[in-house]
């Protein structure tokens, strides 16, 4: 089996889940950040001014599953911190927070919500134990043990550059095909001259 940590457990309560990869090998040690559907912070980019009287009302809005809430505080007329008192849950993207003054003349505030990260480690799994991650999750996936074979079920996107060391095998069928978008930056060398084609007459 495999184990979760217990902060872990405790973050992704209620989530559904998915299965996201397959093990092929007997051990497997891996490490998973990917971002939170709770509120972690709220920066206050600017304090604005005039805050010094009537009331301090924190709004966040976003889609989510259970809002988040906070406070704020003033010294002087500008806002000088604020504090999550909800973190809220669900979040599938960053809110927006707006900051306004009921019975005062503030303006000018301007805070930014910021959603939280999540380890999520895997430990001492066997093989064909299946890995599951909250769905909807985004994030880096660390293998921290040689020898690692996965099995992605599903598609499998990578936004950013790939390195594979090793041999690629592409399709596992003559209808399966290659589809570039971009440019080839490369030569394309055929390992033995003289043996393989680029193209074929026979088949469409």
């Amino acid at each position: 089996m495999f184990g979760l940590h217990d902060d872990v457990i405790r973050e992704s309560g209620g989530d559904k889940y998915i299965t996201l990869l397959t093990l092929n090998t007997p051990v497997f040690r891996g490490i998973s950040t990917y971002q939170s559907t709770k509120l972690s912070d709220i920066v206050i980019d600017y304090g604005g001014s005039g805050y010094g009287t009537g009331t301090l009302v924190v709004t966040i809005w976003g889609d989510n599953t259970g809002p988040a809430q906070a406070t704020a505080t003033q010294f002087g007329g500008v806002i000088s911190s604020v504090t999550i008192t909800e973190p809220g849950s669900g979040y599938t993207s960053t809110p927006t927070v707006i900051l306004t003054n009921p019975g005062g003349t503030g303006s000018g505030a301007v805070l930014t919500a910021k959603l939280g990260s999540t380890q999520l480690m895997f430990d001492e799994a066997t093989t064909n134990d299946t890995i599951t991650l909250p769905a909807g999750i985004t994030g880096d996936i660390a293998v921290l043990e040689d020898g690692l074979h996965l099995t992605v079920p599903g598609n499998l996107n990578v936004a950013g550059n790939a390195t594979v060391v090793g041999n690629l095998t592409f399709g596992d069928m003559p209808t399966d095909t290659v589809t570039f978008v971009a440019d080839v930056d490369s030569h394309i060398v055929p390992e033995v001259s003289g043996t393989y084609n680029l193209g074929s007459p026979t088949y469409p």
